[in-house]
């Protein structure tokens, strides 16, 4: 569990500094964008609760990318 929690922790703020789209350039997260504006344009449409599972699923998408999970 403490895992978990470290994963999240050290990874979540670039996380969101890249669904911001602070980071300039290419910097092959556009597909993570992508997802994260889909999710942003369906939130009236889907419950919370599968709110939060897409928006963890994106995540862990990002974590692949950034080779902090296989």
């Amino acid at each position: 569990m403490k895992e978990h929690i470290a994963l999240f922790l050290t990874h979540f703020d670039d996380y969101l500094d890249t669904c911001l789209e602070l980071r300039g350039g290419s910097d092959g997260f556009d597909s993570i964008r992508k997802m994260k504006r889909e999710l942003k344009s369906n939130r009236t449409d889907i419950s919370i609760e599968e709110y939060h599972k897409k928006e963890a699923d994106i995540f862990y998408e990002y974590l692949k990318l950034v080779g902090a999970v296989s």
